[in-house]
């Protein structure tokens, strides 16, 4: 037959009528794919029809037999009852050896030797997996100059995908971060600090959203009961861009609001009350010093 190396139509196809090169020289059917590939020069399946095999009475070697016994190994009857298979009660080859259920097929076709997407299972080593993480950690080490200019780069495409994501996932992230707040509060309450003083305004309009939610006025009702219950004897006068900070439950000192910020502490439980306190001192004494010596001056 013509051998044709380009695309060919289904009118010149039918004029053609190309034969396949086996000795039966049967005609090639046509295919969707020869509009753009060039015909065959044989059937799929004929190019050794008429000629004897290559392989034919030739004994196999071990390492032949070897590998034909690997691919067999677990194989399960081919075929099978369901009274049979309730009997045999088959399990998976991979890691976990999980039961195979029952499927209706197997009575024609056999049990298969794994559930399915379960074969890929037996490559995953504790070793594939280290080597994985090591491999990954020192890529991201050697590529954190990509990684910034990737950053820089697509900063707007990234923060709407993020978004996107966060809206379609929102239960499923919220629940993760919960988890991780709970395994980890030191690491939570750190980087919350960090990111309220990174960020002030955010932070106000974030509160101000928060307490006029349900859940926010039943905070700051409790919260306001609370402090109701102080009392308000101040030790010094206020000052501009001072907090007044509560000593014990009736005593005020008024200290810089950044240094009554930077120690997170409670009256009632008495947390770092014994650090803040010693500072709040200080500030007084300090104060105190400082307008003593503006008399004599």
């Amino acid at each position: 037959m013509i051998y044709i190396t380009k695309g060919i139509t289904k009118e010149e196809f039918d004029i053609l009528k190309p034969k396949c090169n086996c000795p039966d020289k049967e005609i090639i059917k046509w295919q969707e794919r020869f509009r753009y590939y060039s015909i065959p020069k044989y059937i799929k399946g004929h190019q050794n029809k008429g000629k004897p095999s290559p392989n034919k009475n030739k004994p196999m070697s071990e390492e032949q037999k070897r590998k034909i016994s690997e691919s067999n190994k677990g194989r399960r009857i081919y075929r099978t009852t369901k009274e049979e298979f309730d009997r045999l009660k088959p399990l998976c080859n991979c890691p976990d050896h999980e039961e195979i259920p029952w499927k209706e097929y197997y009575e024609n076709y056999g049990i298969p030797k794994y559930l399915k997407g379960h074969s890929a299972k037996k490559y995953k080593s504790s070793e594939a997996e280290k080597y994985y993480d090591e491999y990954k950690t020192k890529w991201n080490k050697e590529h954190q100059d990509w990684y910034k200019n990737y950053n820089l780069e697509n900063k707007e495409h990234i923060a709407e995908y993020r978004k996107n994501y966060y809206n379609e996932h929102k239960e499923e992230i919220n629940k993760r971060s919960a988890e991780k707040q709970r395994i980890n509060p030191e690491i939570h309450s750190k980087y919350t600090k960090k990111w309220n003083i990174e960020h002030p305004d955010k932070c106000r309009e974030s509160c101000k959203k928060y307490f006029k939610t349900p859940k926010g006025k039943e905070s700051n009702r409790l919260h306001n009961s609370k402090w109701r219950t102080l009392g308000y004897i101040q030790l010094n006068k206020y000052f501009e861009g001072s907090h007044g900070h509560h000593i014990d439950r009736e005593h005020v000192i008024f200290i810089p609001s950044y240094i009554h910020r930077s120690v997170c502490h409670n009256v009632w439980s008495n947390k770092n009350m014994e650090i803040i306190n010693t500072i709040a001192f200080f500030c007084l004494v300090q104060q105190n010093i400082d307008e003593i010596k503006d008399l004599f001056v």
